[in-house]
């Protein structure tokens, strides 16, 4: 997603920056709009992403702790295999 944000991000960028050379005085309050457009498109993605991070905080955070805990379940899965599989090569 953050991917995606920079791409977006840097896409409107280009587009301020292409609007702005492009701009002539018969041009100026259409060019006035269009930038006012692309603040307005960047604000609701910036507010859209604060409010998915306050919504899945939580849920983001639990994700993690789930990870973790099974790591560790593998971890020791692996270990237990490992000294079995020694145990039956000695036999």
């Amino acid at each position: 997603m953050a991917a995606n944000d920079k791409v977006l991000e840097d896409k409107l960028t280009s587009l301020i920056k292409t609007t702005k050379k492009a701009e002539s005085k018969a041009e100026a309050a259409s060019q006035e709009r269009a930038r006012a457009a692309i603040k307005q498109i960047k604000d609701g993605l910036a507010a859209a992403k604060k409010k998915t991070d306050k919504k899945f905080k939580d849920n983001w955070v639990q994700m993690g702790k789930d990870r973790a805990n099974a790591d560790q379940a593998l971890a020791a899965a692996t270990k237990k295999t490992e000294r079995r599989t020694r145990q039956a090569c000695r036999s």
